[in-house]
């Protein structure tokens, strides 16, 4: 039997440790209701947390801002500096009660590539909100810089903020893969390194403390990236610099996801609504930009190819049943092949198999080792980031597959809807605003519309009324010049017909045509349309350009001179510095094979002031120096 003093004790220490557990329980709710008022507190002084204001994974060098105010003061114009990149855009710098400021963002899409503002949806929109409600003061602001990615955006939008903006419109995905940037050591972090990177970086209090402690976040120096765009096509011949790399990838994907979390704690931040646009592609009509074999194995290599070789066989003589089956086998041997699941695509759509048709078009973009369409996880994020955010967004690839069903009785898109291989064709644009004004009745920001088709064909006037059979074929040439840069010079040699036809007698479109068969080892035609081109247009400073650069490989220096000299005459000074550079290197050389030693010094000696860090002009100049002296 227990003693009177064992229980009371026992009762007294029971009662200890539930008063501990009890203290313990307090002590935490205390600490935790201190630390979110504390948060709260520097919400409302404006404190923001550093993922919002800082990216933790890529640095950018300062660079000039977007928007700058005009000599009035009064208004804000698009740099002319950031012209290469952007639209020529301007608004208020004041607001009044009936203005509703929209800022559109995204890559080339956006900006309305091949065209321009006009007939991008940024311009279709500006023109259906003036018809839908005409008492407003409508600002849709095309933001699209050509080759910006996800990253680029959020830091533009840092600046966007300022300018007191109603709306975000966020259409990305497609860049993600253009400029290089390491992800090393993403995987490989701890759930305890995990947990403290989210207190320090999306929490005001532990952002505050982190800012104390270490000042900004400074990304790695693979990861210090120019204040404009230096893409990985810019520094190489067509893709030769991607390779197969699904860590990479997985870690592009992850860094576009955080970046779409900031784009909406931005918005927020600065007391704007945002609607993403989920990106759409030609997925019918465009094969992979580049393909990697993982084979090792020799035998199974030789096997790969019997059979993708029998599968074009059997896809020439319209056996296309069979051709899919040889392809379909072809990828199961080497399941990261792009080519191979587009080549197996394409033969199940014309064998009428269009949901495994679409099922291998998707695994060739997926599988693309120079991702310049949106992969399936990059889609999928926006879906995600949408939902987890709470805010709306539209999705782009089924109102074209809807469109598409209808008519051609499948949900493959392809060149009907596209000029390459993902710029919308004009009338694509026009729905997809239609789309974002739907969106914006559903946000009532604005009206229910009910637009008659007079009013419609008022806006289609102004949109299209500019845009003439030249502009046309001009567009066609920069989407040629976008494939030939990605190297895909047989896709772009076909479109150079396809804009002559649409504007006969144009410069740039032979000139170009030239281009890719200089490109495709036929020189001679090549110099046949360059001398067309300059005789169709002699002040074509690019045309004389490539004229003056046959000349001189085929030795003719005193032809090459004249070209180069008029090209050097007809260059607007505004034209791209490594165009000028390039060009006074050539004349220098036209004069070197000519003997005119001092002449070319001069030359050498422009383009190194164009190019101060060129080994090439220094090597030019330092081997005429000692002839320049002769007199000559």
């Amino acid at each position: 039997m227990t003693s009177p003093v064992v229980n009371a004790f026992s009762n007294r220490s029971e009662r200890r440790r539930l008063s501990f557990r009890k203290r313990l329980v307090f002590s935490t709710f205390v600490t935790v209701f201190f630390l979110l008022m504390l948060e709260l507190l520097l919400a409302l002084f404006g404190v923001k947390p550093r993922y919002v204001t800082e990216d933790p994974l890529v640095g950018f060098a300062g660079g000039p801002p977007l928007f700058v105010p005009r000599a009035d003061g009064e208004i804000l114009k698009t740099n002319p500096v950031k012209l290469a990149f952007f639209n020529d855009q301007q608004f208020t710098v004041a607001k009044s009660p009936r203005t509703y400021r929209i800022f559109c963002l995204g890559g080339s899409t956006t900006f309305g590539h091949p065209y321009h503002d006009s007939t991008s949806f940024c311009g279709w929109l500006r023109e259906l909100l003036k018809e839908v409600d005409p008492e407003r003061d409508w600002q849709v602001i095309n933001c699209g810089g050509v080759s910006y990615a996800s990253y680029r955006i959020c830091y533009l939008m840092q600046e966007l903020a300022r300018h007191q903006p109603d709306l975000f419109i966020f259409y990305e995905g497609h860049n993600e893969f253009l400029e290089e940037r390491t992800y090393s050591g993403i995987k490989q972090r701890t759930t305890l390194q995990s947990t403290a990177d989210f207190v320090t970086t999306r929490t005001r209090l532990g952002s505050t403390f982190g800012r104390l402690l270490h000042g900004t976040i400074t990304p790695g120096p693979g990861n210090q990236l120019t204040a404009e765009v230096d893409t990985i096509l810019d520094r190489s011949v067509g893709p030769e610099r991607y390779h197969y790399d699904p860590a990479w990838t997985e870690g592009v994907v992850s860094h576009f996801r955080s970046s779409l979390d900031r784009a909406c704690a931005i918005a927020r931040g600065s007391r704007a609504k945002i609607i993403f646009v989920k990106p759409a592609a030609n997925v019918r009509d465009f094969r992979p930009f580049k393909s990697e074999s993982t084979i090792t194995d020799p035998d199974k290599l030789a096997d790969w190819k019997r059979l993708v070789t029998e599968g074009h066989q059997f896809q020439e003589s319209g056996q296309f049943d069979d051709a899919a089956a040889r392809l379909i086998e072809a990828t199961r041997l080497d399941p990261h092949h792009a080519l191979t699941h587009w080549e197996a695509g394409d033969a199940l759509f014309r064998a009428g198999r269009l949901a495994e048709a679409r099922a291998s078009f998707d695994r060739a973009i997926d599988e693309d080792v120079c991702p310049l369409r949106a992969i399936t996880a990059i889609r999928n994020a926006v879906d995600d980031a949408a939902r987890q955010n709470g805010v709306p967004c539209v999705d782009f690839p089924m109102l074209i597959e809807d469109q598409l069903e209808q008519i051609a009785h499948h949900r493959i898109p392809g060149n009907e809807s596209f000029l390459d291989h993902v710029h919308p064709t004009i009338e694509q644009n026009r729905r997809l605003a239609w789309a974002l004004l739907d969106e914006l009745v559903q946000l009532d920001v604005t009206q229910r519309h009910t637009l008659d088709e007079q009013v419609l064909a008022q806006v289609s006037n102004k949109v299209l009324g500019p845009i003439d059979k030249k502009q046309h074929a001009l567009a066609l040439v920069q989407v040629i010049q976008v494939l030939s840069w990605a190297g895909k010079n047989a896709e772009a040699l076909e479109l150079t017909t396809r804009a002559e036809e649409t504007c006969p007698g144009l410069s740039e479109v032979v000139s170009y045509r030239g281009r890719l068969l200089e490109k495709s080892g036929r020189s001679d035609e090549a110099f046949e349309c360059f001398k067309e081109a300059v005789q169709r247009n002699p002040k074509d400073s690019l045309a004389q350009f490539r004229l003056g650069s046959a000349y001189l490989r085929r030795q003719e220096f005193e032809s090459a001179r004249e070209c180069f000299d008029q090209a050097v005459h007809d260059t607007p000074v505004q034209a791209p510095a490594v165009f000028q550079f390039e060009l006074h290197m050539a004349l220098g050389q036209s004069y070197v094979g000519l003997e005119r030693w001092r002449d070319a010094a001069e030359q050498f000696q422009i383009a190194l002031q164009l190019s101060p860090n060129s080994a090439d002009a220094k090597t030019a100049l330092a081997t005429v120096a000692t002839h320049a002296g002769s007199g000559k």
